[in-house]
Order: structure tokens, then sequence, then C-alpha cells
């Protein structure tokens, strides 16, 4: 006899309201108004500092007089808080061969002693916009956090405010105060905020070392969203914050962003009209509750096991140490479970191996369709990570993973049994759980957990009086446990990385929903084929809409920024965008290239748009070579001095690779070895750079395994165009905006070292 639909359809919907009450628990809060206990984090009152330390919205690069203006206001309201505030000026070199002259803010609150709780962002912009959230947000945070720590009860460690400068040309800042700041010798933790974006969720998104204490001080957020499978995807990305040179000194800490909107991130976009309040309140209570916490641990000793965590719906973490353990806990539960219950079937073997091909088979059809539509829109709709509307793909991949899930469900129950399709899917879930406990531990919980509810809940249906039929609660209980852990992760990931990853998305949902493919097998006729049809037609139709939504808007642009280029070969403009066309509109100013070019050959990975451009005869950077000493080991030591006739700001030079260097100063400054992405970003050249070169230049020492010159790349830029680029950006749509560094005027030239 078939099987009846309702139990089936009474655990989608069930799991179907869990991921809306997930999707709603991600919402930030709504934002305190002014009125809030002086205790208490209040984004009205980090609002009103934002709209101050923004003033007319100009950018704020490293050296710039906005920059500088913005240093004065901060150290000001740090003094008015009455804090013992220090302005740290001085000349530094970061890990990306960048240096420049830096002023950091800190300010601390609490007597010296006991190693300080640093609560830390930076206020420097991007020279494209203003960077109200990136992170300007975070300073205010800072100091509104700062202002609620001290009207609180008082911390059993001292407060530093770490308010850096040229995060954004190579973590400059916080390599000056790590080096020389003589409160960088008493840290104990770090608390670093950052933005990504101009709203979404508070996200605690790394650890240093994922420190076993930190699921106990992430407790202590009023509304937390984190998991460890986030930390463990950082640090598999390029990317890089002011924690990351601190940790490199021995420091530990916590990462806090907001990551939703990208396509405003480092754009004019990122401006106080775009700044969501409820990310504000959400970032500030978050880091008030965590230097709370922190101030009260041992971090003189912390521990240093893995830990795997991950929050409860924004109520509470959950957390647990060892994830082999129990990662093998879970695989010998399923095993007694499968054996409970496909040891009196007629054939277990098939049954399994039907029911494990099925579970193992439902992500890789349930990211098919978003692939195959991914690969049709790639360049029309979704020609880029972060387009204007990717809402209609994300829910077509969650459509496409119930779809998977009970296609695979169909074909295979004929085989497996509805005993089987269980057996099998929980058998997956523990090999799964396995693999990822050795390799990504941070990751395990996404399989371990469903997996040891599915053992659970297969002993318990073995043992039940009906056996023999599908209990409900058999397949919602595991459902729930690998919903909890993995629809988060699902709902967040393509905002925070880009359409595509609703592709990821898609497979995740169906890891999440194969557990109920059991009350699927018994189905017949339309029963058994319309909703795995239905779900395909929902995902196609959600993939449509999107095909017709315009990729970029105003409100949401994409990114093409303009430079004017001049060296030995001539003069051009260059246009970078995001993808491989060229916005409408500019070709009618210029004659550029069908296709777009590496912009250069030491930066490979920055490709442009080239156009014809004239020659204005801009004075070229120089090398003047003032001495040279050849050394033992056939070892020369140069030096000379770097200089941008034209007064640019931002001078440097390109050493060829394979140079070897064995060591490279900037003004006296020893400039640390680049980091493996610094090299292949520039073409596998090394680069030395000044971001706030003074007219006189700066003086480069260098020692080298050469008997001859080596030839270098010369390089000055500066911010904006010559004025025939006028019809350039006159001419770029209003759906495109400059981006990073914002139109510049780039100057070439060859030299010796």
């Amino acid at each position: 006899m078939p099987a009846s639909p309702r139990p089936l359809l009474a655990v989608l919907a069930a799991l179907s309201a869990l991921a809306l009450a997930t999707l709603l628990r991600l919402a930030p809060p709504a934002p305190r108004d002014g009125w809030a206990p002086p205790a208490e984090f209040s984004a009205a009152r980090a609002g009103e500092i934002v709209r101050a330390l923004a003033g007319d919205g100009d950018p704020r690069p490293v050296g710039s007089p906005a920059n500088v203006r913005t240093v004065e206001e901060i150290a000001a309201r740090f003094r008015a808080l009455g804090l013992e505030t220090r302005v740290q000026v001085t000349f530094s070199c970061g890990i990306y061969g960048t240096c420049a002259t830096v002023r950091n803010v800190t300010a601390r609150l609490g007597p010296e002693g006991p190693a300080a709780v640093v609560l830390l962002a930076h206020h420097d912009s991007v020279g494209a916009g203003p960077g109200v959230s990136d992170d300007l947000s975070g300073v205010a945070i800072v100091l509104e956090a700062a202002r609620a720590l001290a009207a609180g009860p008082p911390l059993a460690r001292p407060l530093v405010a770490l308010v850096t400068d040229a995060e954004e040309t190579g973590l400059v800042g916080a390599s000056a105060f790590a080096a020389e700041h003589p409160w960088a010798s008493r840290v104990g933790a770090v608390v670093n905020l950052e933005a990504r974006g101009t709203s979404g969720p508070s996200i605690l998104f790394d650890t240093s070392g994922d420190p076993a204490w930190i699921a106990r001080v992430a407790r202590r957020m009023p509304h937390p969203v984190t998991t460890s499978l986030a930390s463990t995807v950082y640090d598999l990305l390029p990317n890089d914050t002011d924690l990351t040179v601190l940790e490199q000194r021995g420091m530990q800490g916590v990462r806090l962003a907001f990551a939703h909107d990208v396509v405003r991130y480092h754009t004019p976009l990122d401006d106080l009209r775009h700044l969501d309040l409820g990310s504000v309140q959400h970032q500030g209570e978050n880091a008030v509750a965590l230097v709370r916490a922190l101030a009260e641990e041992d971090l003189d000793e912390p521990a240093r096991e893995t830990a795997v965590f991950f929050d409860l719906l924004g109520l509470t973490v959950l957390s647990y140490r060892h994830p082999i353990v129990l990662a093998i806990a879970a695989a010998l539960a399923v095993a007694l479970a499968a054996a409970a219950l496909l040891g009196g079937t007629e054939r277990p073997v098939r049954a399994l191996l039907a029911g494990l091909a099925a579970a193992a088979l439902a992500p890789i059809l349930a990211a098919l369709p978003l692939l195959l539509a991914w690969l049709a829109l790639r360049h029309g709709a979704l020609p880029r990570p972060f387009v204007a509307w990717p809402q209609p793909f994300a829910l077509a991949g969650w459509a496409s993973g119930g779809f998977a899930v009970l296609l695979a469900a169909a074909a295979a129950g004929r085989w497996a049994g509805p005993r089987g399709l269980f057996a099998g899917a929980a058998v997956f879930h523990a090999v799964l759980g396995l693999v990822l406990a050795f390799v990504l531990p941070g990751t395990s919980h996404l399989a371990v957990l469903p997996a040891l509810a599915a053992g659970i809940g297969g002993i318990a249906w073995a043992r039940s009086r009906s056996a023999q039929v599908v209990p409900a609660a058999a397949t919602l209980v595991p459902g729930l446990a690998a919903g909890l852990a993995i629809f988060p992760v699902a709902i967040l990931l393509p905002p925070m990385l880009g359409a595509s990853a609703s592709i990821l998305s898609a497979s995740l949902v169906s890891l999440a929903l194969v557990l109920a493919a059991p009350l699927a097998a018994g189905l017949a006729g339309r029963a058994r084929l319309a909703p795995p049809l239905a779900l395909l037609g929902l995902t196609f139709v959600a993939c449509g809409v999107q095909a017709a939504l315009p990729h970029a808007t105003a409100e949401r642009p994409e990114r093409a920024s303009i430079a004017y280029h001049e060296g030995p070969g001539g003069a051009r403009w260059l246009v970078r965008p995001e993808h491989d066309a060229l916005p409408a509109g500019l070709r009618a100013v210029a004659p550029f290239g069908a296709t777009w070019e590496a912009a250069f050959p030491w930066a490979p990975r920055r490709f442009a748009f080239s156009a014809p451009a004239p020659a204005f005869g801009l004075p070229a950077p120089r090398l003047d070579r003032s001495s040279e000493d050849l050394e033992r080991g056939g070892v020369r030591r140069v030096r000379a001095r770097l200089v941008s006739p034209r007064g640019a700001p931002v001078a440097f030079l390109l050493v060829p690779a394979g140079t070897e260097i064995l060591s490279l100063s900037v003004q006296g400054h020893p400039v640390p070895a680049p980091v493996a992405r610094a090299l292949d970003h520039w073409g596998g050249h090394r680069l030395v750079a000044c971001v706030t070169t003074p007219p006189e230049g700066v003086e480069i020492e260098a020692a080298i395994r050469s008997a001859t010159p080596v030839p270098v790349t010369l390089v000055d830029q500066s911010y904006g165009l010559p004025a025939e680029g006028a019809r350039l950006v006159q001419a770029r749509p209003a759906t495109a905006v400059a981006s990073q560094e914002g139109d510049v005027t780039i100057v070439t030239a060859t030299g010796a070292l």
C-alpha cells in the first residue's frame, strides 16, 4: 500500500519553519536610541560619532588632509571621555612591502598592570570612497563602547582602544603599533572590528588559532552569530585585517564584521546613507560583551585546543572539544543503527548501498541546476560575484536542494526502502563527519551532529513497536540537528562570498534535508514525482527571475575604475571593470580594445580595457643612487632615493622575480619579507612602496646578491585624473563607480638598483 505523503510534508514544513526562523534570527537587532542606559551600547550615539567623523564625506587614505583631521577628532573624543590618550605618529613598513607615515590613536581605560584587552578598528579609507562602514563604523563603535564600559562596573583588566592608520594600504598602522608602541607588550586579547559591506549581522568570523575559550566568551554576546566553519573558511581565503599583524607578534583575538551589500564595499556608496544602524548596534553590543568577558579570562595561559562551535539561532553558542572523538562516537552510533535497521531485511547490503548512493548523489544533483544556470548567466545577469539583486539565485539554491533529495529518494527508494535510505544518509553523514574532523575540524559539526542524532534516532526506530513504519520523529530530529548547523551557513554564504556560492548552498541544503528522504520512499504516482518536479520548476523560475534583473543599478553598482597611465611606451586610458565587459558609453569617448588584458606585466591579476591617450609629459619617477658598496660574497649594498617629481603620494619600485634580496629598508625602517599572496599579486616581483611620499622622496637601502645593478620598474600614483579624463568620468554610466584606490594617474619609468 502506498505511503501517505502527510508525514513527509509535515517534516518538510517543520524544516522550512526552521529555515525561516534562522533567517529571521540572523537579522541585526533594532538600533538603541540615545536614551539607552549609560552602561549599554547605543547605535544612535555611535551614529552621531560616525556623522561627525565623516565630515564632508571625503575619502581618508593615509596621509590625506581628511585623514589627519579625523585623527585629531578621534583623539579629542577619547580625551573628552577622560581616557589616557596618545597619538602615535611614526614611519613604518608592513608585511605587504608598503611603508607610510601613520597616525594611530590609542587610549586606555584602567591602570597599567594586567595584560589588556584591545578593541581595534582603523580610521583610514580607500581612495575611492568615504569608508563609513569600513571602518568609521568600527571607530565609532570603539568610542561608544569605551564610553559604555567606563560607565559600567570596573573591568578586571585595562581596556586599550586602538584606532590604526593605513590598514587599507597594507596593515602598516598595526605594524607600527606592534613594533613600537609601549602598550603593545602587554596585550592579552584583541577584538578587531571590521566591515565588508554596509549591512547584515555582526559575525564573529575568525579566532586566533581556534582557542577553546572562544566559545565561553562568545556565549556572553547577547545575539551571537558565529561558527568555527567561518574561521576555517577565512583561513583559506587571501584576506587579512590588522589582527593578522598582531597575531604574528603572538597576540590572540577575534574578528567581528558585518558583510552584506558587498557591492558598496570600497566604493563611494560606502557612505552615511547606506550604513545600517542595526548592524552597528549588533556589532557594538557584541564588542562590549566580548571585552567584558575577555577581561575575566586568564589571558596569560589560554587554552589552545581546537574547539568546534556554532550559535544556536543566535540564542547561545554550543561548543565541544576533541571533534575527532565525537566524530568516531557518531560513526559508531550510526553503525549500530544501520545494523539494527537492516539486520532483518532481505537484502541489507543492497539497501544500504542504494541509500548511500542517494545521499551522496543528492548534493551533486542539488548543485547541478544552479551550476548550469550560473554558466548560462555569467555573461549576462551574473557576470561578477556580487550583483545588485542576488536573492532569486539564492532562493533557487534552496529549491534545488529540496528537489535533489526528493529525486534521489524517488530513484533509490525502490532498492533501498525507507530503512536503507535512512541508513545510507546516516552513514554518509558519519563518513563525511570523520573526514572533516581530520581535515577541517572546524567544519565537522555540519555532518557529525546530524550523524549522531541519526544514530540515536535509528536505534530508537529499530527498537520501536512500529519498526516497519517510518516514524516522523526518526527523520525530524536528525533533520533539525542538521538544519541548526547547516541552515545559517547556507543563508550567509551567498551574501558573504557572492552569488555563485548559492551553488554550494544548494548542496548544503540537500545535506540537511537528506535525512528526511525515507519519508518519500513509499510514495507512488503523482505523490512521488510531483514534489521534486515542483521544486525543480521553482528552481528554474527563480533563475529566470534572476536573468531578468539587472546585474548593476545606481544603488548597487558595478566597479569600473579609470586610470591614466603614461610611461616609456606612450600614454593610455585604462578601465578596470569587475568582469570582461566594458561599461556602456565609454567606447564612445575613447577607442578601447575589444577585450581586456593584464594592465601591466608586473600586475597580471589586474585586468583592464586599454585605449590610446594623449601624452601630457608628466615627469616620471626616478631613482637617484647615492652610494654603492660591494661586500663579500658578491653582495652589493645600494643606497638610493625614490622621488616623484610631480609630488604623487604613492611611489614604489618593483624588483624582478628571482633577484636575491638579503635586506630592504625605507627611511631606515626594515621592510619585512613579503607574504606569498603579495608576491603572487605582483607577478613574483618584490614591491617596495611608500604611500605617503614627501616631495624630497624616500631613501631606500638594499642588500642584493648581484655583481651588477638590477633593473627595476619605477611607479608613482596620484588620486584623480588629468583634466581630459573628465570626459571618461562623465561617460561612465550611473550604474558603475570607481573602487579601491579610485580613479588614478599612474606614471612609470625604469631604473636600476
